[in-house]
């Protein structure tokens, strides 16, 4: 088994600023999170600000930074995965420990994995995301390029209460449908 993902995290003097003030203060991100969620679904300043605060997470992710991700989501979150059984991940993860199992199993499975946001569509309580994924094999050395959606389920306080990730093909429409939205 590889490293721990918090094994990866970077030390506070190597975050950026902006991720240490949030660490250091968690109920920003929550006052954040609930202005965000009280913007209008569809409005610009809200899509704005939902596209890059996915750009930050998955930036850290990237870095090898997992912390401030998980002041994204409720403690107790849950994260549910459809075909991605081949790739070495569980069905679901549960809590913030599980959530740090799900990003470990990728970066056990995969070697130097790359997340890019690809689209963001927000459906109010519910947003869908797709991401591509970069990567190499570690068993077989082969380059990986996949493209994951995921439905995030957001509680009342605007964190993740829950997601679900398609990690197959058509993954994007797969995902708009299991958050009840059409495509655009």
């Amino acid at each position: 088994m590889g490293p721990e993902p918090h094994a990866r995290t970077r030390s506070s003097a190597e975050r950026p600023l902006r991720d240490r003030i949030l660490l250091r203060f968690p109920s920003l991100v929550d006052l954040a999170a609930l202005a965000l969620f009280r913007l209008p679904p569809g409005g610009l300043l809200r899509r704005r600000l939902v596209e890059r605060a996915f750009q930050v997470v998955w930036a850290g992710i990237n870095r090898g930074d997992f912390e401030p991700a998980l002041l994204a989501y409720e403690p107790d979150a849950e994260v549910r995965i459809f075909g991605a059984s081949g790739v070495g991940l569980a069905g679901s993860y549960s809590g913030s420990d599980g959530w740090i199992e799900f990003i470990g199993d990728i970066f056990e499975n995969f070697g130097a994995p790359r997340f890019s946001v690809r689209r963001v569509r927000d459906g109010g309580g519910r947003i869908v995301a797709e991401l591509g994924l970069t990567a190499t094999g570690k068993v077989s050395g082969a380059e990986v390029e996949e493209s994951t959606s995921s439905v995030y389920y957001f509680s009342s306080r605007g964190k993740v209460a829950r997601q679900e990730i398609f990690w197959q093909q058509d993954s994007w429409a797969m995902a708009l449908e299991a958050a009840d939205l059409s495509e655009q």
